[in-house]
């Protein structure tokens, strides 16, 4: 679950003004017996509070791994803006959604590095420049599995926790990460240790080739999470009324047969009407013939009686026969041209 904090982390750290402040982690003393910090899921859902102290912001976020789908998605709330983004590792791509209009961002683009997911994603052997997400636990590298890093108990919300401390080293600079989880005793929505707030402050070399380094103090509360994910999920896909122009696609369109027959209704909101069809498709022949029934009298026979049309593409003739009520059908047109589009 670290990932999600490391995420935000980049991404939050980026748009910062370099502030130099004196910063000196001190890790914990060691303590004896001390328990490990708990395994961390690869797949998950949380909501989390982020609190950017050195700029007086908070945001809400949900989050969304799925490490077997290959597929990640965030909903970031700040400042009454909502933007949604959907990791496409598969594709290389990002899909920003806001205000019912999608962009779309190469992963590997500079704009794609400073929105990544996770501790970031690696190539898929044997697969170009493919990516695959790397799960939550792959954050874990920035602490080792050795309890000298237990910092003892605390309390998060009210909430009985342990926590642990790490320090990494960025050259001449540091960040100190707290790690807060429910203790063992303490009864939670699920029957295992959960994670309460992710704290993470110090001094980080500038990114994007710039010199020196700046100050940021972060802190994530976990309001919810679970160590799971609805495989059928729809918060992976992008909207069906929002078109991600440029995406990659990744299912080609389907080749229709030489012949076929289909049933079709054609609404039209401007003249209120309503149009039945039948059709039959003979690519072999040539050949197609519609029967319809208009709700209103169109053209080219202006009536609301069943017409059928015989579309002769050899010739580039069209046969129009109307229906009448209680009376045999009778060709309107025999020889008129095929209309165009």
């Amino acid at each position: 679950m670290a990932s999600c904090s490391l995420v935000l982390l980049v991404m939050v750290v980026l748009a910062d003004v370099p502030r130099i402040l004196t910063f000196n982690c001190v890790a914990p003393t060691k303590i004896p017996n001390a328990p490990p910090i708990p395994d961390m899921a690869d797949s998950y859902q949380a909501h989390i509070e982020l609190n950017i102290l050195d700029k007086n912001k908070t945001w809400a976020v949900e989050e969304y791994m799925d490490f077997e789908g290959n597929r990640a998605a965030r909903i970031v709330s700040e400042e009454n803006e909502i933007t949604k983004y959907i990791y496409s590792f598969y594709t290389d791509e990002i899909f920003v959604l806001k205000d019912e209009t999608c962009k779309v961002v190469n992963m590997s683009s500079p704009a794609g590095e400073k929105l990544m997911v996770g501790s970031g994603s690696k190539a898929i052997p044997n697969d170009g420049d493919r990516r695959r997400i790397v799960g939550s636990s792959s954050v874990f590298k920035y602490i080792p599995k050795s309890s000298d890093l237990y910092a003892g108990k605390d309390t998060v919300r009210g909430i009985k926790a342990d926590k642990w401390t790490s320090c990494k080293d960025f050259g001449s600079t540091q960040i100190r990460i707290d790690y807060y989880f429910s203790e063992p005793g303490w009864t939670m929505p699920l029957n295992i240790p959960l994670p309460l707030r992710i704290e993470v402050e110090g001094n980080i070399p500038n990114r994007g080739g710039a010199s020196g380094t700046h100050y940021f103090h972060h802190i994530y509360e976990f309001i919810s999470y679970r160590p799971d994910i609805e495989t059928k999920s729809t918060m992976f896909e992008t909207p069906t009324d929002v078109v991600c122009v440029g995406r990659e696609s990744t299912k080609p369109l389907p080749v229709f047969d030489n012949r076929f027959q289909y049933l079709a209704e054609n609404v039209d909101p401007l003249r209120l009407g309503i149009t039945h069809f039948s059709v039959w498709y003979d690519g072999l022949s040539n050949l197609v013939r519609i029967d319809k029934r208009d709700t209103l009298p169109l053209p080219p026979v202006y009536t609301t009686n069943p017409v059928t049309e015989i579309h002769d593409h050899n010739s580039g003739k069209f046969l129009v026969v109307r229906f009448l009520r209680g009376k045999l059908p009778w060709p309107v047109c025999e020889t008129c041209a095929l209309r165009q589009g």
